[in-house]
């Protein structure tokens, strides 16, 4: 059928005036012909339709275009950083409630996963954990509401942490007391009138992962904002691995083992290890081959003797936090690998001797957690004339981050909507496995 690109380009504007989203055209147009089709109107009357019909189509339209894909425990190093740096800070603070917003918080996983992990950490004797976890999705609130997902969720949650979900039959169940901790509201980020809402004000923790990315830079500005005034004084601000903070001016950047959190300046100090120590004969003050300063560590092993880690200071500028570490397996997350880098490299297109059309090879390379970036890159490929078919080439990449499954699964409805052939090629195991796990069928290696 296909969409002209003025009524994808009229359609656009108006899901950033509704939602501050902005998409990658060949997104939004295939998700044009699907709400299109689903309300039997023509093309040419679709933005006719979205004007007349108040807001029900543009919520509509905003729930086939928004990103849902999530877990139990999925960013690990993170959650990490809040059992070892924020709750210690927070007890610090001498306040009683500890509040955390999930802003874009999805289908719930989020900010259940805060829940189990501070219900331990935070007893009701010293203290009372409050959760807000907002979403622009309705529909994915009513889900969240439910706190019960597939028995597959279980596999994300590591042992020690399971006492606070039941299994029942094929589903897995929150347990009323953490799911008790959490509130669900729907809320639009970009929505101007969000600062006058003092729900919205005084948080220990922001939590708002892989949303900024969907927002244009102007209205990315405001959100982020937002945000930061939402956060106490001393309080944490996570953002996904793909977005930085580093550009705003209140906030400063604090790099715990393999994550970079942001510390709204005020409140009790915490230690870092920012500047050299004064005796050069402490040994904790050797440098590395390279010359770089050594970031202190001090863990404590189970006989008492204290253990020293070094680490390469950062020369962005952020500070590493010297973390008292336990060897209580209730106090750590299990490790995943951490992804550093995306790397794309489409790779040219060349032509098919069969049939006079061309056939494309897309490779992901290296740590691969920018959904955005691969968007983008996939957009320009598949916008290639003549193209008949693209074989994106998985073998290559270390890491593949779960948000890229929803922009592969745009990237091939979009690709049947133009006529092109969209395949998922892989040798290794791991990377059949990913593609398995996301209801994607891979076929051989390199094409």
């Amino acid at each position: 059928m296909g969409v002209r690109a003025e009524i994808v380009a009229q359609v656009g504007r108006r899901l950033a005036e509704h939602a501050g989203l902005e998409l990658p055209a060949w997104v939004l147009a295939s998700r044009i012909e699907s709400r299109v089709a689903a309300r039997g109107v023509l093309p040419e009357r679709y933005v006719e339709l979205l004007d007349g019909d108040g807001e029900v189509e543009l919520r509509a339209l905003v729930e086939a275009v928004r990103v849902g894909e999530t877990r139990f425990f999925r960013h690990r190093t993170q959650v990490q950083a809040l059992v070892d740096v924020v709750v210690p800070a927070w007890r610090l603070s001498g306040r009683r409630t500890l509040r955390v917003w999930s802003a874009g918080c999805a289908t719930g996983e989020e900010p259940y996963t805060l829940a189990l992990v501070l219900a331990r950490l935070v007893p009701r004797q010293a203290g009372v954990v409050s959760i807000l976890a907002t979403d622009v999705s309705d529909e994915a609130l009513a889900f969240a509401r439910r706190a019960t997902y597939p028995a597959g969720a279980l596999e994300h949650i590591a042992p020690e942490w399971q006492g606070g979900v039941v299994v029942e039959g094929d589903r897995v169940r929150v347990r009323p007391e953490v799911a008790g901790l959490v509130s669900f509201e729907r809320h639009n980020l970009a929505d101007d009138d969000d600062r006058s809402n003092p729900a919205r004000r005084g948080f220990d923790v922001v939590w708002c992962r892989n949303v900024l990315i969907y927002f244009g830079a102007a209205i990315r500005a405001r959100v982020v904002e937002r945000l930061v005034d939402a956060t106490l004084p001393g309080g944490f601000v996570f953002v996904g691995y793909s977005e930085s903070l580093r550009d705003v001016a209140n906030l400063e950047a604090l790099r715990v083992d393999d994550a970079v959190i942001y510390r709204r300046p005020g409140g009790p100090a915490i230690t870092t290890r920012d500047t050299p120590r004064e005796s050069a004969r402490d040994p904790r003050d050797a440098k590395d081959p390279s010359g770089e300063r050594a970031i202190v560590r001090d863990t404590t092993r189970p006989s008492g003797e204290r253990a020293i880690v070094r680490a390469p200071t950062r020369p962005s500028g952020e500070r590493a936090i010297a973390v008292p570490r336990t060897d209580r397996p209730s106090d750590r997350i299990a490790a995943r690998p951490t992804p550093v880098a995306a790397v794309i490299r489409p790779r040219p297109v060349t032509p098919s001797p069969s049939a006079g059309h061309e056939v494309g090879t897309f490779a992901l390379v290296g740590h691969c957690d920018d959904p955005k970036r691969v968007a983008d890159d996939l957009s320009r490929a598949l916008a290639r004339p003549r193209l008949a078919k693209l074989v994106v080439q998985l073998d290559a990449a270390e890491f593949l981050a779960d948000e890229l499954a929803p922009v592969l699964r745009r990237a091939k409805a979009a690709a049947a909507a133009a006529a092109v052939a969209l395949e998922f090629a892989a040798v290794r195991p791991g990377a059949q496995r990913w593609l398995r796990r996301h209801g994607f069928e891979p076929t051989g290696g390199a094409r």
